[in-house]
């Protein structure tokens, strides 16, 4: 985040302006973003023509490859950095004990410092890479959405309804920047378990490590059952916001009706029973995650309880270093559970709603060039020259045609998806051709073939 570290020195001594502001990222420009998604939802329904086989999450990742291998690698080094801090703190208890020399003292507290750097580096880097991918795909999904409706039928669009499309538009797609930051750590919370139980395995003995993981192997469990549960509420909850937003937008429209036949408490009653179906469903998942949340401050407690009961049962003497590295590797697994997993299971099941709604839509059928059809032209370039779909627009062609006799009047030149670029002070015109007009000139050419 040091790119803005200019810009707020420069702030400080003077009032900022639009030309201070830096520009956009080449890799966050939203031309260039929806053009890879779009391209790599083409690639994914070229796979097969079984509508049911098509999934997002394919196009996401072929379209982001290198962010998702870039995160995982970091996150992957920042639960070692985790892990790796308890060992290091073990050793240099062991030298406050007096039981290392002075030179392995200075080089575990040296290695505890380096650790501790290095996990912040992959930290911000981690969440700095996962947070922009949650972004990009919020707009790239909301353009794609945009542009889904302008290819849609009429008969497609009055069955999506208004409030669904809005459903999307404005909540759905903030799912990814809930679960994106998350997503690595499904598959790095079970190796790091393992990693920490042989640690806790080798400072207290294996009896006492499997009192201690079976409380957190419950807890995921748990989680994983609580994580179903979300994910259907939120199927719940995304069905009765559609109908609470076009039940409001039909009786917006139709205000002056319910003015008139003095309707206006009868539809209240229905929007304030819709709004409660709503916020009964919502108030059932943050039950959820309230148990979520709290296990995460008791787990390292109960671990601890069944850990050490285990040891004194057993009659084994207690160490303070060992004890020491112990509970610091339990708060380590704390937060790779309870945090970490529990975020990514919560968010992860309502970004796969959000996926199975967007990719229903995406998967209707069109009229004309959309989505579904061919490849999306490369987003404009500075510099670039306007061209379609299928290639320049030949204005030349058009003028010799205009201008053969044959038909001259008639000519219509019909451009489609192509992209204009103007100067900031330059002032363009669009003329479209009314119903009036249309009207007159067909009765003027009729005019023209009865004479």
């Amino acid at each position: 985040f040091g790119y803005v570290r200019p810009t707020l020195n420069l702030g400080a001594k003077q009032a900022l302006n639009l030309p201070d502001v830096p520009t956009l990222a080449a890799h966050d420009v939203t031309a260039d973003v929806v053009w890879k998604l779009e391209e790599a939802w083409l690639i994914e329904r070229s796979r097969t023509d079984n509508p049911s086989a098509w999934t997002l999450w394919r196009a996401i990742l072929r379209a982001y490859p290198s962010e998702f291998l870039a995160s995982a690698f970091f996150a992957f080094w920042e639960d070692a950095t985790n892990i790796l801090l308890p060992v290091f703190l073990r050793f240099f208890v062991q030298y406050l004990n007096g039981s290392r020399d002075l030179l392995d003292g200075i080089l575990f507290a040296a290695a505890l410092a380096l650790t501790s750097m290095l996990q912040t580096v992959t930290h911000h880097l981690l969440y700095f890479l996962t947070m922009r991918m949650g972004w990009n795909l919020r707009m790239g999904f909301t353009a794609l959405v945009h542009k889904k409706i302008l290819a849609l039928p009429s008969a497609a669009i009055r069955q999506n309804s208004s409030g669904k499309l809005f459903n999307i538009i404005s909540t759905d797609v903030l799912r990814f920047d809930n679960f994106l930051p998350s997503c690595q750590f499904i598959w790095t919370t079970p190796v790091s378990m393992a990693v920490i139980a042989y640690l806790i395995a080798m400072q207290v003995g294996w009896r006492a490590m499997l009192a201690g993981m079976a409380v957190n192997i419950l807890v995921v469990v748990l989680q994983t059952i609580f994580g179903a549960q979300l994910g259907e509420l939120r199927r719940q909850t995304v069905g009765f916001t559609d109908q609470r937003v076009r039940t409001t937008s039909e009786v917006l429209s139709a205000m002056l009706t319910v003015k008139a036949y003095c309707w206006e408490w009868p539809f209240s009653l229905l929007l304030h029973h819709a709004r409660l179906r709503e916020a009964g469903v919502i108030l059932k998942s943050q039950r959820f995650k309230a148990i979520n949340l709290a296990m995460y401050f008791s787990v390292p407690a109960l671990a601890s309880l069944a850990i050490f009961g285990v040891r004194y049962a057993e009659d084994k003497p207690f160490v303070l270093a060992d004890n020491l590295a112990v509970i610091a590797l339990l708060q380590v697994l704390r937060g790779i559970i309870g945090l970490k997993l529990a975020r990514c299971m919560e968010t992860g099941m309502e970004c796969f709603v959000t996926l199975q709604r967007l990719c229903a839509l995406f998967c209707q059928p069109e009229m004309g060039v959309g989505l579904g059809h061919g490849h999306p032209p490369h987003p404009p370039r500075k510099g670039a020259a306007v061209n379609g779909a299928n290639g320049t627009v030949d204005t030349a062609a058009a003028q010799d045609a205009a201008g053969s006799g044959d038909g001259a009047s008639d000519l219509v030149v019909s451009m489609q998806d192509v992209c204009f670029m103007w100067p900031r002070d330059a002032v363009a015109a669009v003329e479209q051709q009314t119903q009036g007009a249309t009207a007159k000139k067909k009765k003027h050419d009729k005019d023209n073939s009865n004479g």
